[in-house]
């Protein structure tokens, strides 16, 4: 079986949603830095952790907006 079926979701989803470094993926799955790279590019990568992270961002200004609104709790 391939590296990338073997590893290539696990090693998107550390650096989309764990913020890992490629050094420490590459480490943690037993593969190199420069295939990391090669799926990263391959796979879009960095538009994706961006897409996340403005996901969670938008995501906290609506809780916070929500919790400034007295009438959002239903009292």
């Amino acid at each position: 079986m391939a590296k990338e079926q073997l590893h290539g979701l696990e090693a998107e989803r550390l650096f989309v949603i764990e913020q890992c470094t490629l050094a420490e993926i590459a480490g943690r799955l037993g593969v190199s830095v420069r295939t990391i790279q090669n799926w990263k590019a391959h796979g879009d990568w960095d538009a994706k952790r961006r897409a996340y992270l403005a996901s969670r961002r938008s995501f906290h200004e609506e809780l916070y907006e929500f919790g400034k609104d007295p009438g959002a709790s239903g009292r």
